[in-house]
């Protein structure tokens, strides 16, 4: 299933963030997700799609996999995962730069920026007379 970030808030007794996401799935994956959730099942007013809860933040889009017993789901990480893995064998330096790359990439919702093509000058010099 892709979950995409809706919102998030505050628990009003913990003060703890719930990151709210809108879930997409086939209709064997959406029927399997309501039957895991039983009476938290929550279907969001305005997408009029099932919603996940999380207390992590993981991305503006993220798959959710189901557990190899079926009975619970959970974002994948994976790419997080490795980032953090590749920050613990290099250092603090190469992580910081790794984390920065990766959360512009997480946290963008624009489209990639193109360049623009450069401009070729025209050269006044004609390096063939030296």
């Amino acid at each position: 299933m892709k979950a995409v970030s809706l919102r998030n808030y505050k628990k009003a007794e913990t003060g703890t963030t719930v990151f709210v996401y809108a879930l997409s799935g086939t209709s064997e994956e959406l029927v399997k997700y309501r039957e895991i959730q039983g009476d938290k099942h929550v279907i969001d007013d305005v997408t009029g799609k099932p919603l996940y809860f999380t207390t992590r933040y993981v991305g503006e889009a993220v798959s959710v996999l189901f557990n190899r017993a079926g009975d619970k789901v959970f974002p994948d990480t994976s790419e997080m995962d490795k980032i953090k893995s590749l920050a613990e064998q290099h250092g603090a330096d190469f992580g910081t730069l790794l984390v920065q790359s990766f959360l512009g990439n997480m946290t963008s919702k624009k489209a990639p920026v193109q360049a623009e093509t450069p401009v070729q000058e025209e050269s006044t010099d004609d390096l063939n007379d030296i």
